[in-house]
């Protein structure tokens, strides 16, 4: 309070077998307690081979909620399914990319894709420790995301998006038109 910070409760949500019972038992807090839910598949195996993705999306949405699927870009080993990110997003769901990923070589390639392609809602910190890679910093990408890709679409993914969530309104789409050189 001293700072001028406000803190809003929200958990995100492994997507294992277990999800369900945590969804229609309340075991988990959505983003500000609004209809937003921050969900995070097993980042281990490869998202391509798992045809239960789409389920599981249509699960959350069926409970009243949509979800914001953390780090989509280390989802996809061998390169993004653009396609398949796209049909999530038609089924209502908010592509969230990882801050580090801009800056680790093996998401990077798939970060800026998902950017390229107006595809993702949120850059955040994906914070983890108060120091170290993780921490809770997002100038460094703003700046980069700004110098590539324009400061209007730079706040619209790190400010106005996240803002959006906490209110429980609409994302908005990002308007990239240059492509990365």
């Amino acid at each position: 309070k001293e700072m001028g910070i406000q803190v809003y409760l929200g958990s995100e949500i492994f997507l294992n077998d277990d999800y369900l019972e945590m969804f229609d038992q309340g075991f988990f807090h959505p983003l500000a307690e609004g209809n937003y839910v921050l969900v995070e598949f097993d980042v281990r195996k490869n998202i391509k081979n798992n045809e239960d993705v789409e389920d599981i999306l249509y699960e959350i949405k069926l409970r009243g909620f949509t979800p914001v699927i953390a780090h989509v870009e280390r989802y996809f080993h061998d390169g993004i399914d653009l396609e398949r990110v796209q049909q999530w997003v038609d089924m209502g769901a908010v592509i969230q990319v990882n801050r580090t990923s801009f800056f680790a070589s093996s998401s990077q390639k798939n970060a800026f894709a998902l950017i390229e392609h107006n595809l993702a809602h949120v850059v955040a910190s994906d914070t983890h420790h108060d120091d170290g890679p993780r921490k809770c910093m997002l100038s460094d990408v703003y700046e980069l995301l700004a110098k590539e890709y324009g400061e209007e679409n730079a706040n619209v993914l790190c400010c106005e998006n996240p803002k959006n969530i906490v209110k429980n309104i609409e994302v908005k789409t990002t308007n990239v038109l240059k492509k990365r050189s």
